[in-house]
């Protein structure tokens, strides 16, 4: 039979055990609602430097693009500008600016011109233009043109390409027009061309495979897509601009459309005016060495550097007008 002292040993060690069993449990508890506190002050540093952050990029972006716009002539190298220069004066690496006024070190935007386009993705009845001679000149270029295959229900997709030229005595005049039809099948037809302007000979078919004609087929087909047709002023014609117009089989599709100069030895040429200005915003949130993370934000706009005419001026066009029109 026990004694009343090992009994209370026992009941001492039980509770001793117990009271290490609590203390344990409340430290572990701790340490989460700890640590999940800790989490969520990060992730608030993150949501708010974020949010900052894009609201700044947007801001550069809008700012820079009107200039570009305004005055293309001083964007013709690439260059890169500090969201803190009093160009843009859109943030402050200041470490004692106000925070809603700060932006983390390295916060640039970059602008960058192309004298190609590649992949851009064209709604329907949109219109884009190619330029091919600056300040109203004329040149004999033609222009290639790279896509992708595509029809909705055996409907072709369809691209719709006009040569416009300036002319001394008429002004701006339309030389023709190609449509070239894409897709699977019967549906797919020969290019119509109309007036002074034809597709290449190679392609009297239709488009060809990228890789038919580019050198290192599978790195072109993958840039520009894998379809290609040229197109080209004929006779002794020549033109200033190309417009090139998406009549889609699916009105809510997207249709990537890649052009540069005409291809000569495997190679495109690149077109003799830049097309398109790139705009490359990248903000860094000042708040990163809270959370010793490197967090920024980044956005991409394009800017046609020769935007499309108005489909109301189509109709001028071709009236049947004697009278000189400019554009």
């Amino acid at each position: 039979m026990k004694s009343k002292k090992s009994i209370n040993r026992g009941v001492k060690g039980s509770t001793l055990v117990l009271v290490l069993i609590v203390v344990a449990v409340v430290a572990a508890v701790l340490v989460y609602m700890l640590s999940k506190i800790q989490l969520q002050l990060q992730q608030e540093v993150l949501e708010r430097g974020t949010d900052r952050a894009e609201q700044q990029a947007l801001s550069a972006l809008d700012k820079l693009s009107k200039d570009v716009m305004e005055h293309p002539s001083d964007y013709e190298e690439a260059k890169e500008f500090d969201l803190s220069d009093t160009k843009l004066n859109i943030c402050r690496t200041d470490i004692n600016a106000p925070v809603e006024e700060r932006c983390g070190e390295g916060s640039k935007v970059y602008v960058t011109r192309y004298s190609e386009v590649v992949k851009y993705y064209m709604k329907n009845d949109e219109s884009i233009q190619i330029d091919v001679a600056a300040n109203r000149h004329n040149a004999k270029l033609g222009i290639a043109i790279y896509t992708e295959a595509g029809q909705y229900r055996n409907v072709p997709d369809t691209l719709l390409i006009m040569g416009y030229k300036y002319d001394q005595g008429t002004g701006l005049k339309a030389i023709g027009e190609c449509m070239v039809n894409y897709g699977g099948g019967h549906a797919v037809a020969s290019p119509d061309c109309l007036g002074h302007l034809a597709v290449k000979s190679a392609y009297l078919n239709g488009p060809l495979d990228t890789a038919t004609v580019v050198t290192q087929s599978a790195g072109a087909s993958s840039k520009y897509g894998s379809k290609i047709i040229e197109v080209i002023p004929s006779g002794d014609d020549s033109v200033a601009f190309y417009r090139i117009k998406a009549l889609l089989a699916d009105i809510n599709s997207r249709f990537p459309v890649s052009v540069t100069g005409p291809v000569e030895n495997g190679a495109p040429v690149q077109l003799p005016s830049a097309q398109v200005a790139v705009l490359t915003a990248r903000v860094y949130s000042p708040d990163a060495d809270k959370i010793n993370k490197k967090i920024y934000t980044e956005y991409t706009r394009m800017i046609w550097l020769h935007p499309a005419m108005p489909e109301t001026f189509d109709w001028v066009l071709f009236n049947g007008s004697d009278k000189p029109i400019t554009k």
